[in-house]
């Protein structure tokens, strides 16, 4: 084995580390932009409930108005929400029934 072929054999070796380093590291980008992206969305939904719950508290006090508000921020960020929907709704029509 001459010089030449020594060096083309530890160019191909650092090259190849090179690669796999690249690689590793891109894969925990990935890692981290998917746990990120998925801890926002827990914490989207969850604060979808957290209106929600507090919508029925406002609402069992008398507050319709701020009930209404808090199922409206709930829709807001999860807008197929049903049960926001139609609470948000029905205390609508608790409203005008009573104003």
């Amino acid at each position: 084995m001459n010089l030449t072929n020594i060096v083309a054999i530890g160019f191909i070796v650092l090259m190849t580390g090179l690669a796999i380093g690249f690689l590793l590291a891109a894969r925990r980008l990935l890692v981290t932009t998917f746990n990120r992206e998925h801890d926002a969305q827990i914490r989207h939904e969850n604060a979808a409930s957290v209106y929600i719950i507090r919508g029925y508290a406002k609402r069992d006090a008398g507050d319709l108005e701020g009930a209404i508000s808090d199922f409206q921020k709930a829709l807001q960020l999860q807008p197929d929400h049903q049960e926001a929907a139609a609470i948000r709704e029905t205390v609508s029509q608790l409203q005008k029934l009573l104003t």
